[in-house]
Formats: C-alpha cells, structure tokens, sequence
C-alpha cells in the first residue's frame, strides 16, 4: 500500500515525562495544563492525550495542507505558556510523527559473531568437535549460529573449554547504548523521512541520593529540604566581572556537581551551630535508572534501535534514504583535535572508519548491528551487517 499515494493529516506528538509519578498525578499537573494552550492551535482538527506511569503523550492531528514545521512552530510557542512543570518533570518533546506508529525498521546490537572460517578452521584443528559444531556452521543467519554455539558449549563446554574461543566477547550493554545513542542514532535521524531513532535495552547510569528518614527526622528535616538544597547548588552561576587595567576577566562560580562526593559535601541546614551534611542524613552512589525494557536476539540480552517515520512519509522513500544515508555508505573519522564527527562518502565497498580520542575505549571486542527491516513494507526483507571493532579503531559494514 505504500505504493499508492495516501492522504494523512499531518501529526505532531508531545512527550512529556514525570518519573515515578502516577497517571492521575500526571494528567492533573501536566496535561491539563499543556492541553488547555494546545486547544487553541490554529488547524487543530483532533487532539487526543494518553497517560501512563512516568509519562505523558499528546497528538495533535492537524488539518489537510497544514505546514508540519509551521505547526511545529505554533505548538512549542504554546507549550512555552504553561505556567509551571513539577520539580522533577522533564521538558515536553515535540515530534513529527504519531507515537503510536511502529517502527518501520528494528536495530539489535550484539557482539560480532564469528566468521564461517573461523568455525571451520576450529572443525579443522579440532576434528572430535566436528559434527557437533557443523549445525553451527551451516546456519545462515549469524543470529542462530550464535545461539547453536552457545548450546554446544553448554552442553560440551566442561569437557572443551576451548569452545568459549567461539562465543561473542562480552560486552558492556551501557557503553554499546551510550555509542548508539552518540553515534549512530544522530545519523539516521538525518534522513529525510525518520522522526526519531531511539536507542532501547541496557540501562542509563544516574546518580542515586538514598534517604534515611529516621536520620533525617532526627534532624527535623525532609524529604523537600533535601530536594531544594540539592536543586539549588547544582548549577554553575554568574559572579560578575573583574576589570583590570584593559582586561576584563568574566568569573564564574563552579557549584555542579562533579562526582558523589560533591553531592555529600552539601550543606542542608545547620543545626546549633554547626552544618548538617547530606551525608549525614543519605548514601550517594552511582547506580542504574530502573531497567524499562529488555533486548534479547536468540536468548542473548542485547541493546536495540528503532527508527519511526515522519508522519505522512512514505516508508519505501525513507528506507531508501537509510540505505544510501547509513553509516556504512560514508568514512566516518573522529578528529581527535575537536572531537568532531566529520562525514566523507566512501566509494567502493561500504567500510566505514572511526577513531575514538579516548583510547581508554578501545578493547578486543567488536559490536555488530545487524539490520532487519519490518515486515509490513511488503517487500522481501535484507540484512546487513555493521560492526564496530575496538581493537581495530574502525567500522565495517557487510551487506548480504
């Protein structure tokens, strides 16, 4: 059906999250707010909201001919008239696409699997492992060889442990995020046609403030002293200006929060005459954000990306974008003297080179991207393979 031209209102979306707040809680401080300067758009035809536990969503369908950027434009000018958002409430999204789309292409991103002639040379010095190690090699998605391996060595692993040098490295599913987030999301965002690329699987790191309520009562205190007190020294100000003679020196007052220590070190009250620390009424440690969803490729746990579409884009337009936009169609080089990411197309084979300035990242270990197109295009799908190697400082990319 993506053949025949269709006629779509144009939508935006907003987003707006609460963490840890309840959809009552939600709904009653955010979106009634938000909803009652929306309603007011010119060429607003349907406005529906949904809330949920952290979050909020809003579509706005506009009518026919409407200008998506234009509408864009209105409904943050009116966002920007919301009196107030909850302490702890991030700053509403706005996106050109209905939030209950699909994606209309699926990343996984695992560790790079092991050739076919790497098994065979392995069959090859190791002939009593042949024939349990063949299934293994005949599979022609990497995916299911990764998971025959694994059942080989499972079942064989205690009596040849020379097997494991078959298996995926391990790697750390926050940084493979982090580099997904930082590197490849912000390139299929700039295809034409794609609304967003949202990294999924893993978990993002956060810095825990764990209260004592008996402590902090012991001290008259609660839990908003301590949220106002953390709030109000965690940000870098102004202290004016320091001429001298044809100089003027710009000074500024560093009070962010750096590392743990920072946040322990702050003052919440004094107590008879003497200062009431936050560490002594809380533990400070860095630790993990509440794991919201799970990626897993043939039972092993992996990070994932989908792309959305615009709304009203044509899904076989934008996936060719993607195709002649991916990563693997341009030499990607990190300048390490401005850390800038500097795109040149590459001709030939799609390889794609990236060096990270911050050697303390590199490891012998590779990531692999491995491409599957969503079924509803209508058309067969392909694969592809990018990979990410550490140990080389570069990627590489194989179609097939």
């Amino acid at each position: 059906k993506q053949l025949i031209p269709a006629v779509q209102n144009p939508i935006l979306s907003v987003e707006t999250r609460w963490p840890g707040a309840s959809p009552q809680e939600i709904e009653r401080e955010i979106v009634q707010e938000q909803e009652e300067q929306l309603a007011a758009i010119e060429g607003l035809v349907k406005m529906t909201s949904r809330c949920r536990d952290s979050s909020a969503d809003i579509t706005l369908e506009f009518a026919i001919g409407t200008d998506i950027e234009d509408a864009m434009m209105r409904v943050n000018t009116r966002l920007q008239q919301v009196r107030e958002y909850p302490i702890n409430a991030n700053e509403p999204v706005i996106e050109a696409s209905d939030v209950t789309d699909s994606p209309i292409a699926r990343f996984a991103l695992t560790s790079r699997p092991p050739t076919v002639e790497k098994i065979q040379n392995f069959q090859t010095a190791h002939p009593e492992l042949a024939n349990a190690l063949e299934p293994s090699r005949r599979a022609g998605n990497t995916g299911l060889r990764v998971f025959r391996l694994t059942q080989v060595y499972e079942q064989l692993g205690d009596k040849h442990p020379e097997l494991k040098e078959l298996l995926p490295a391990e790697v750390d599913l926050q940084d493979v995020r982090k580099i997904s987030e930082d590197l490849i999301e912000p390139q299929f965002e700039r295809v034409p046609g794609v609304s967003e690329a949202d990294t999924y699987g893993g978990q993002e790191e956060e810095l825990q403030v764990i209260v004592d309520p008996e402590r902090l009562a012991a001290r008259q205190l609660t839990i908003a002293d301590v949220r106002v007190a953390l709030g109000s020294q965690n940000k870098d100000t102004s202290a004016g200006n320091v001429w001298e003679g044809k100089r003027r020196w710009v000074v500024r007052t560093l009070g962010q929060f750096r590392d743990p220590e920072h946040v322990k070190q702050q003052v919440l009250a004094i107590e008879d005459g003497s200062p009431v620390y936050v560490r002594d009424v809380a533990e400070v440690q860095l630790a993990y954000k509440k794991q919201e969803s799970i990626s897993r490729r043939y039972g092993i746990a992996s990070n994932g990306l989908s792309v959305r579409r615009t709304s009203g884009a044509n899904v076989l337009e934008v996936m060719s974008g993607g195709h002649q936009n991916c990563p693997a169609k341009y030499l990607c080089r990190w300048s390490s003297d401005d850390h800038r990411l500097v795109n040149v197309p590459a001709s030939g084979s799609a390889h794609v080179a990236c060096r990270a300035p911050d050697r303390r990242q590199c490891g012998r270990l590779c990531i692999c991207v491995a491409l599957v197109f969503s079924g509803h295009l209508g058309i067969n799908p392909w694969r592809g393979i990018l990979v990410w190697s550490r140990s080389l400082d570069c990627w590489s990319c194989d179609s097939g």
